[in-house]
């Protein structure tokens, strides 16, 4: 690094993370311990343990420094060298794509960054991959004007680098085509370089598709867990959260368990599941893909909880100090967030208006296709490093040589105005757009026992029920919630419905109602008596009658009745409903239950004597 302003900012980013690593002393927990426990394995017994279901690369690199004799502090300066080689990264980048003032304050921006600070002492693969997927894009944007095979061929030898962290990288190797459509290559030249970035990546990847093959028998590039990041990504009953739930529900209804052998069965089993997911009600899919989206970009405190925040990494005299100082350090992080989000915005927008498009096609569709794939499928805070990494660049050629206004430069300030407007004003307003629908066209998932055997039986509101927002709540892997509105008074009340495929014969339908603890939300009993009906579409088979609380073990009421279904479908309908009593129940309350549903044929059922 001849410049001595690159040299002197790169530094500066890596002395400030070193800082860090050596005045916070974090323990890693969760995944990130995870990572540590299987690289020892690697290094005692020569070979991944046999639950490893992820990419090699970064458990490979801790093995290695452990082999030699490292310990934490070690492997935490592995996150310390790759935040380095970001910031070597964002040098070149912003330099070659804009000139040298652009490349002094993009690293600068990058080397105070608050959470990126933070995030230097997590063990985890989140920032190695960051830094790979943007020393691609430097070398693309290094040799592309000169020497386009060598950049097609190094672009393509760090992304395969870069998946080895991370498989979401994997199909950002076909995304170098826009590099060479702005610089306006030949069609033929474009096709060609795009294959050659992809043939490296492959080549690259190579050995773990062998090992693969030796491990499972099936030649693949990937991990063995998206299907399972997938299905926690759609689960409805916690808009996209991992719940232990879910395990219970996955477990009983297909046999597998997630993260477990038959890593690839149970992996299959688990996508087809989240395909099946967000098909069924797919207004709410809409919304929940705002709410992942929410999580991944709205803000930057989420990546204060592995460093800092969360039980366990620090000892309670640190932790104490940050929880004092909580308000402050995330407001500060988000503040930091949201200037750099808008400064990128308003660069990316001026360079296409006047037309600089090879400013925009080096650097926008690499993180548009990130952030794609994590909303589509499951996000996390910390997924957003390497988005937040590319636009640095961006955001230092806003801030670092944005022209004065006039009669040329009018548009791209008017452009970059309107992206800055979307970040504070329509992003915010598409979230909660977001939120409506899913509160709209929320429904979940439960288990059900169905002829003695598990099924998971989707339950929504009932399609005769009115509009307001859905009374359907979930989060108990056998159970689904009926929540009345706020205030209900008597006569009113929610219903929801669930379709069970049968045969044609005779069934008797059983299920238990639980009903709230607290149905008020204010620690009071209800004075209302609630009635829940159980029915189908050719009547009722049940009415039970919880009179008013408090309410104890012994008030869940059993509901059972028998149905003559002539084959198909079978729908099932249950209502509650305020039966008398001044109002009471409120929607913010806890949701009565209906756990327990069992539907088996009549003349199988055999009664104990009396």
């Amino acid at each position: 690094m001849r410049d001595r302003a690159a040299f002197m900012t790169v530094a500066l980013a890596v002395t400030l993370r070193l800082a860090w690593v050596l005045l916070v002393p974090t323990r890693p927990v969760g995944d990130f311990a995870m990572y540590l426990e299987s690289a020892a394995h690697l290094v005692e017994f020569g070979a991944f343990d046999p639950e490893f279901v992820y990419m090699p690369g970064y458990v490979a690199l801790v093995a290695a420094v452990q082999w030699l004799g490292g310990g934490l502090l070690a492997i935490k300066l592995l996150g310390v060298g790759f935040a380095g080689l970001a910031a070597a990264a964002i040098w070149g980048i912003a330099a070659r794509l804009f000139d040298r003032r652009a490349a002094i304050v993009a690293t600068l921006l990058y080397a105070v960054w608050p959470a990126g600070i933070a995030v230097s002492s997590v063990t985890g693969t989140d920032m190695p991959a960051a830094a790979l997927i943007a020393g691609a894009v430097w070398c693309l944007v290094r040799w592309g004007p000169g020497r386009p095979l060598v950049a097609a061929g190094m672009f393509g030898l760090v992304i395969g680098l870069a998946a080895f962290m991370r498989a979401v990288a994997i199909p950002l190797a076909a995304l170098s085509a826009g590099y060479w459509i702005a610089c306006r290559a030949a069609p033929r030249a474009v096709v060609a370089r795009t294959a050659l970035a992809v043939g490296v990546a492959v080549a690259a990847l190579s050995p773990w598709a062998i090992r693969n093959h030796l491990r499972y028998g099936e030649l693949f590039l990937t991990d063995s867990h998206g299907g399972h990041t997938a299905l926690v990504g759609s689960n409805p009953s916690s808009d996209g959260v991992y719940t232990r739930s879910l395990n219970l529900m996955f477990q009983r209804a297909t046999g597998y368990r997630i993260l477990a052998e038959p890593h690839r069965a149970s992996d299959r089993a688990a996508y087809a599941l989240a395909r099946e997911w967000a098909g069924f009600e797919p207004l709410y899919s809409f919304g929940l893909m705002a709410a992942r989206a929410d999580r991944l970009l709205t803000r930057e405190r989420g990546l204060l909880y592995w460093p800092v925040f969360r039980q366990g990494v620090l000892e309670p005299r640190e932790a104490a100090w940050f929880v004092r100082h909580r308000a402050a350090l995330e407001g500060v992080v988000d503040a930091f967030w949201f200037a750099l989000i808008a400064a990128a915005g308003a660069g990316a927008a001026s360079h296409a208006v006047r037309r600089r498009y090879t400013a925009v096609l080096s650097l926008l569709p690499f993180q548009a296709a990130l952030a794609g794939i994590y909303i589509l499928f499951f996000a996390e805070p910390r997924y957003h490093l390497p988005v937040a990494v590319l636009a640095f660049p961006l955001a230092a050629s806003a801030l670092g040589g944005f022209p004065r206004p006039g009669p040329v430069t009018s548009r791209p300030v008017a452009a970059a105005i309107l992206v800055i407007g979307f970040v504070f004003l329509g992003w915010p307003a598409l979230i909660r757009g977001g939120a409506a629908l899913r509160e709209r066209h929320r429904w979940t998932a439960a288990l059900c026992d169905v002829a003695g055997e598990p099924r998971l039986c989707k339950w929504r509101r009932y399609a005769g029920s009115g509009a307001g927002p859905s009374p359907v709540r979930g989060g108990c892997f056998d159970a689904v919630g009926l929540r009345l509105p706020d205030r209900a008074s008597p006569g009113m009340g929610v219903a929801v419905e669930t379709a069970v495929s049968l045969p044609a014969g005779r069934y008797q339908i059983r299920a238990t109602a639980e009903p709230p603890a607290d149905p008020s939300g204010s620690g009071a009993p209800s004075r209302a008596e609630l009635r829940v009906d159980l029915e189908t579409a050719g009547g009722k088979l049940a009415t039970a009658t919880l009179p008013p609380g408090p309410y104890g073990v012994a008030a869940h009421v059993p509901l059972e009745g028998t149905v003559d279904h002539p084959g198909g479908d079978l729908r099932l309908i249950a209502r509650l409903a305020v039966a008398d009593g001044p109002p009471g129940p409120r929607g913010s309350s806890s949701p009565l239950w209906l756990s327990d549903l069992h539907i088996e044929p009549a003349a199988a059922i055999v009664r104990p004597p009396e």
